[in-house]
């Protein structure tokens, strides 16, 4: 995505994890190039390397995009990262998040 914006990789790896392709991939999404196949091919590269399951609960699920975007939009510890979304420790998803996005 737009690396100005970086919240909106949380909401594209999101819709991705939901199932959403096409168009609809990147409704919204500011930036310049974007391609919704492109997008959907780097994020199920990242899928498939383990990259983007943000609690190690076994699967990519909508829940990580969720958690991603939250991270991303700046919440952190006490903020409420996993709220409804995993039962893993916030510390440990925070790390995990860090780990991918530095």
């Amino acid at each position: 995505g737009d690396s100005s914006v970086t919240w909106q990789d949380g909401v594209l790896i999101a819709r991705h994890l939901a199932g959403v392709r096409g168009a609809n991939l990147i409704a919204d999404m500011g930036g310049t190039n974007l391609n919704a196949d492109n997008v959907a091919a780097h994020i199920a590269a990242g899928v498939a390397a383990g990259e983007l399951d943000m609690d190690g609960a076994n699967g990519t699920t909508l829940a990580d995009g969720i958690m991603l975007t939250r991270y991303l939009l700046g919440m952190r510890a006490g903020d409420g990262i996993t709220t409804r979304m995993s039962a893993t420790a916030e510390a440990t998803v925070i790390s995990n998040i860090e780990a991918l996005v530095q």
